[in-house]
């Protein structure tokens, strides 16, 4: 089982119960604190962001006398799904199942055609980063030089689908480290402090079942 908390931003209401508390977002203007242009958002939460970001740009906009206003209700971020023969076409092209291209697509919109294109330059990026993942290493490439992701953990927990994967990336961490301190010019040092820095992350926030953990050693710095 996989699962995560947090705590929820509540505005404050002194002598309510929390249960009676506003789960509303509240837009405050800090000038009559003497701070001019200065705005806090209070409460909200995950499912209302674009609700919540239009309502404060739309604030913002009318008292420095803009007419403009929020657009982004009817954006699409990406169409559903591709098209069948795009699909095809680069499973093709690139000598991948067309299985991972659909996962791309679902992973990354539009931008995953930006992942395949980096196969164009090193043919073994379009390679699965283990059996156990669809990800493959074009994403680790992304991650780095279009994302600007600088750690592993970052990388694997937050630009892949690795980190909702029953192991975390704790079993593939070594490969992928190699990829990114290639790219980032890791010293070797570096490198196996980045391991260390992730795995030390990994157990110690998500006590991660010792299973995986027995499978692989901490890695000594000075070897």
């Amino acid at each position: 089982l996989y699962t995560y908390s947090g705590s929820r931003p509540l505005p404050y209401e002194p002598g309510k119960k929390e249960r009676k508390v506003t789960r509303k977002h509240i837009i405050r203007d800090h000038e009559t604190e003497g701070l001019k242009n200065f705005f806090s958002i209070v409460g909200g939460k995950l499912t209302t962001y674009r609700n919540l970001a239009e309502d404060t740009l739309n604030y913002i906009n009318k008292k420095s006398g803009q007419r403009n206003e929020c657009k982004t209700k009817n954006y699409k971020f990406v169409e559903e799904k591709a098209n069948e023969l795009v699909i095809e076409s680069l499973s093709k092209k690139y000598e991948i199942d067309k299985s991972t291209i659909s996962f791309l697509f679902q992973y990354y919109g539009d931008n995953f055609i930006n992942v395949l294109k980096l196969i164009d330059d090193d043919n073994s990026l379009k390679e699965k980063i283990s059996l156990e993942h669809a990800d493959i290493k074009a994403q680790i490439v992304y991650a780095v030089k279009n994302e600007k992701a600088k750690t592993l953990k970052d990388i694997i927990i937050r630009r892949t689908s690795i980190g909702t994967h029953e192991d975390l990336g704790y079993n593939c961490v070594e490969d992928i480290a190699k990829i990114v301190s290639e790219i980032l010019d890791w010293s070797e040092e570096r490198k196996i402090k980045e391991i260390n820095s992730f795995k030390g992350s990994i157990r110690y926030y998500y006590n991660l079942n010792k299973k995986f953990i027995n499978k692989s050693k901490v890695l000594n710095v000075n070897a």
